[in-house]
């Protein structure tokens, strides 16, 4: 994987303003989960090799940003969140982001694991 993303550009689809503001500034001040994340992935983006971008698209504009909006709105998710899972995982998709979407405030080794788990995969 790390070969794979070496050079390459990855554009990240945020429908969140500030979240694109804090990717700029490298944190949010006020949301340490969205903060943690954002470090997470410049690490993971400087261990790779890989340019990351952030742009801002309308809210729900696409299938993946109709997902993404509902797993972070917990009253409207919770009927969905075991199926989307389901359907991340047959994509290859991390356990270790699994493991962090389920309870942010418990992981406080996100990057280290992150990064680990992309190391395994190589």
């Amino acid at each position: 994987m790390k070969e794979m993303l070496r050079g390459k550009h990855v554009v990240f689809h945020l429908d969140n303003m500030p979240e694109v503001y804090g990717w700029e500034q490298g944190s949010i001040k006020c949301d340490s989960s969205a903060s943690t994340v954002i470090k997470a992935v410049k690490v993971l983006a400087a261990y790779i090799g890989a340019f990351v971008h952030v742009v801002h698209v309308p809210r729900k504009s696409t299938e993946l940003a109709d997902l993404a909006d509902t797993l972070s709105r917990e009253s409207s998710s919770k009927g969905r969140v075991t199926e989307d899972l389901e359907e991340l995982r047959s994509r290859g998709y991390s356990r270790t982001l699994e493991a962090w979407l389920k309870e942010p405030g418990k992981m406080k080794d996100f990057v280290y694991s992150m990064t680990k788990e992309i190391e395994n995969r190589m």
